[in-house]
């Protein structure tokens, strides 16, 4: 109920606050679980992101956010759950796999954290790692117009958020994960959010 009624009103005030455009929609699964990653420059990168889907999505989301009693609970009925980007966090692998694995939307920022210039940052492999253990489809997003470069376009600047197709994760052969795949994997789904901003 929370999260509806927090959609509307994000929903709400980004026709006030931005110029919003949305091209490739159509790419994110209609049902059935998937990952959505995105470049993060934002603070409204989420939001933005959860408000113009039009299915729920579950986001990862810095530890540090949910440092407070208060905030932390609305996060979580904002459907977001925490994890630790200092090292391999299993509880937030764990809750990412199940999420998919429910058929729900996972989102990631690949980059861990906001970009400071602007520019695309290396990618971390959480999501490489959840799609090649569940062989769910990763749907990269370029949200452009937010962040630093978004000052000096008025009141009321353009944000655009480019859907790109579904990308698949190589199967995993047997328990053991395949490293360079991993790795591989990553670098493709890091690729894919770059084309989409350029």
């Amino acid at each position: 109920m929370l999260y509806w009624f927090a959609k509307q009103v994000i929903r709400l005030l980004t026709r006030v606050l931005y110029r919003v455009s949305i091209v490739g929609l159509e790419n994110v699964p209609d049902k059935g679980g998937a990952i959505v990653v995105a470049n993060h420059r934002s603070l409204m990168d989420p939001p933005l992101l959860g408000c113009v889907l039009k299915r729920p999505i579950r986001f990862m989301a810095k530890v540090e956010l949910f440092k407070y009693s208060a905030f932390a609970w609305l996060l979580r009925r904002l459907k977001a759950f925490p994890v630790n980007r200092l090292g391999v966090d299993r509880a937030a692998i764990k809750e990412a796999i199940a999420t998919v694995e429910s058929g729900q939307l996972l989102g990631i920022f690949p980059e861990g954290s906001r970009s400071k210039d602007g520019q695309l940052q290396q990618g971390h492999a959480g999501a490489a790692l959840v799609a090649i253990k569940t062989g769910v489809p990763v749907v990269p997003v370029g949200i452009l117009g937010l962040g630093r470069n978004s000052h000096g376009q008025g009141l009321r600047p353009s944000v655009r958020l480019v859907f790109g197709k579904p990308i698949f994760p190589p199967v995993q052969e047997g328990d053991q994960l395949d490293r360079a795949s991993l790795s591989a994997f990553t670098d493709d789904i890091m690729k894919a959010i770059a084309d989409l901003l350029a």
